[in-house]
């Protein structure tokens, strides 16, 4: 797998045979792969602050998280500059947490984007004022993945738990459009959101979005015990954006993420997809990585088992 493929899978082609514009030609897609793993995508978790309590958090973030462990800026540089040692131009997916909790965010991308790095923010979206968005395309932030689970204000405000959030969020998303800046949309899929997928989809190519990346419910964190889609469910699911990927094809791309078994779909519906080349192996802890607010390194933000404390231990020898 080319670290071209962990970069549109975040990001997402805009069309067959193109590079999506958030990932803007990084240079961490050019050549082959190296003998040995190394880490081309990092997400970043650079708090657990966050001024909303999403349901299925998987970092439990919220607006009385302590931030007094959170990584300082120097601590940051100095684990930046040692990645940028072992990948010359590696993707960070600055999150958290809600990055724009930070006010030093601006400062962290552009560090990193000096140093060579394509940097994205994830963010809930809430935050997004016309001023931090031209802040960080000052920084030289490449793109934003915005999060939006209905457009039924009174689902997405009690899973997100945020009286005004779907009303902040999409106001957001037409900010970033009318900068200029790339945008995905992010959406969980869930038993009572799973019916708006169609619409969901149309609704964020209408906007402008680059990338629909819909995610499944992932038991830990705050979602520990919740209850997801049963395999038939998710089977229906996955069936239903095969056929959307083929409908958006050339206008936005749609994805699914951590579900392999897609390609099943993707054979049998759509095999002259894009995606029939695209490889689903799990890039976990071989080419992707976590970085926890505390400077734990983990395999993905999914696995909180942590291989060693980059604080006190270089990114290469715990890597």
């Amino acid at each position: 797998m080319e670290p071209r493929d962990l970069v549109n899978d975040f990001l997402g082609p805009a069309s067959s045979g193109e590079d999506n514009a958030l990932a803007g030609g990084a240079r961490a897609s050019e050549g082959q792969v190296p003998s040995r793993p190394l880490p081309y995508i990092v997400a970043w978790n650079i708090t657990r602050r966050c001024n909303l309590e999403c349901a299925h958090c998987y970092i439990s973030a919220g607006p009385f998280q302590s931030t007094k462990d959170d990584l300082k800026a120097a601590e940051f540089r100095r684990i930046t500059d040692e990645i940028l040692e072992l990948v010359p131009a590696p993707m960070f997916i600055l999150t958290g947490g809600e990055p724009l909790a930070r006010d030093d965010l601006e400062e962290l991308a552009a560090y990193a984007v000096g140093r060579g790095a394509t940097v994205v923010v994830g963010t809930n979206g809430t935050g997004l004022s016309s001023e931090r968005i031209a802040s960080l395309k000052a920084a030289g932030v490449t793109g934003v993945a915005v999060s939006i689970d209905s457009l039924d204000a009174q689902y997405h405000n009690r899973f997100r738990h945020g009286d005004q959030a779907l009303e902040e969020t999409v106001a957001a998303i037409d900010r970033l459009a009318d900068a200029g800046l790339d945008f995905i949309i992010q959406t969980t899929v869930t038993r009572f959101n799973r019916g708006e997928l169609d619409e969901l989809v149309r609704w964020s190519a209408e906007k402008g979005a680059v990338s629909f990346n819909l995610y499944f419910l992932v038991e830990t964190g705050r979602g520990k015990g919740m209850s997801g889609l049963s395999p038939e469910e998710n089977d229906s699911v996955l069936a239903d954006l095969v056929r959307l990927q083929k409908e958006y094809r050339g206008r936005m791309m749609v994805r699914s993420k951590c579900q392999p078994q897609l390609m099943r779909h993707v054979y049998e519906q759509d095999p002259d997809s894009p995606l029939v080349h695209y490889s689903t192996r799990c890039p976990c802890g071989l080419q992707y990585c976590r970085i926890t607010p505390e400077g734990k390194l983990t395999p993905c933000p999914y696995i909180p088992e942590s291989a060693g404390d980059l604080r006190s231990e270089s990114f290469r020898d715990v890597w």
